[in-house]
């Protein structure tokens, strides 16, 4: 049997200098940590509405300290 040379042709990533990072990527771990960031960014939203919620139930002081005119954003 004849050893033939490596001939490198497009598209090969046998020398690519990405070549370990496609060696040792794992889509599993990809999943995993696409679902943690969903995980935190459902807690954010979670809390960003809970506070929205306190803001929406206290008095509104902008009645007070608004002139006529400039209630609720009124121009």
């Amino acid at each position: 049997m004849e050893i033939v040379p490596y001939e490198k042709k497009r598209g090969d990533t046998k020398d690519h200098h990405l070549s370990p990072w496609f060696s040792n990527f794992s889509e599993a771990d990809e999943l995993l940590k696409l679902a943690a960031a969903q995980l935190q960014v459902q807690a954010h939203i979670a809390k960003l509405r809970t506070q929205l919620s306190m803001i929406e139930g206290m008095p509104h002081q902008s009645k007070v300290l608004s002139g006529p005119g400039q209630q609720f954003g009124h121009i």
